[in-house]
């Protein structure tokens, strides 16, 4: 072996290590193995997460199976080796922190402050980023005023239900933001209903469920938005004045989403008839 065949052999020595390297998962230091649990299912799985940070007790949604669920992190995991073909991903985070001043109207949590307790934050603890396309409605009644139902059109059957669902307090979430008004009804999956509230009156209410004309969801809410404009003048006529925005959430939505798997932050009661301070 002369001199030439020795540099050569060194060189392909080089090469093969660099490749090595290449290839090895020890690279990639924003992957972590994570497991999150489904209460849904109430069973647990893991996915590989890229470039976002997690933490036990996050929710977030992943891909697969269980891609409209929300899920809660109950295990990361930084050293591993997997292949990655055999994982699905966790694709967002949601941020279910909380913080501002909440007053308790019966079994609701309220807001006056767009920050607190937004549409956008709200939407993403019911609703995958990779849920359905937005829907498309053609049925748009005349406008009707807040206090007499009699003028909505739906059908007998559908009201009667509606009204079981709002007994059942089915709404868990209801924003009016000037004059334009969005909820959260749960039926047998979670709707979206959007309508426009102005000058006592509605106008333009449509609901993301599957129905053909106005449904239950749309009657129920209806009536808890009655019992939200009675209360408002007596109760929170300045705050709401001052704001022209009111959000309104389930206070148990409220509890299994920001607090019970919070590990830190603080609430401050401040009087019986004040507001709950988080932080």
């Amino acid at each position: 072996m002369d001199l030439k065949d020795i540099e050569l052999l060194e060189t392909e020595i080089s090469d093969t290590k660099e490749l090595t390297q290449s290839k090895s998962l020890s690279t990639h230091k924003h992957i972590t193995l994570v497991q999150v649990y489904f209460v849904a299912k109430d069973d647990a799985f893991l996915y590989l997460c890229e470039n976002l940070i997690l933490h036990e007790g996050d929710h977030v949604y992943v891909s697969g199976k269980m891609k409209d669920n929300i899920g809660i992190v109950v295990d990361v995991r930084h050293q591993f080796k997997v292949r990655p073909s055999k994982y699905e991903r966790v694709i967002a985070k949601v941020d279910t922190k909380l913080q501002g001043e909440f007053y308790i109207s019966n079994r609701f949590l309220l807001s006056f402050d767009r920050a607190s307790l937004g549409k956008e934050k709200i939407s993403q603890w019911f609703f995958s980023p990779q849920g359905e396309e937005p829907y498309i409605s053609t049925y748009v009644p005349a406008p009707f005023p807040l206090d007499d139902l009699s003028q909505f059109p739906i059908q007998t059957a559908r009201l009667e239900r509606g009204i079981q669902y709002y007994k059942e307090r089915r709404i868990v979430y209801l924003c009016i933001d000037d004059i334009y008004g969005y909820a959260i009804v749960q039926g047998s999956e979670y709707y979206e209903i959007e309508f426009v509230y102005r000058n006592k009156m509605i106008e333009d209410i449509s609901c993301s469920c599957y129905c053909d004309g106005h449904c239950k969801h749309e009657f129920a809410l209806l009536l808890e938005l009655q019992n939200m404009v009675k209360m408002l003048p007596g109760e929170f006529g300045k705050e709401y004045n001052n704001s022209k925005y009111l959000a309104v959430i389930d206070k148990e939505v409220v509890w299994h989403m920001s607090i019970r798997w919070a590990s830190k932050g603080s609430i401050s009661f401040r009087s019986e008839t004040e507001a709950i301070m988080v932080n």
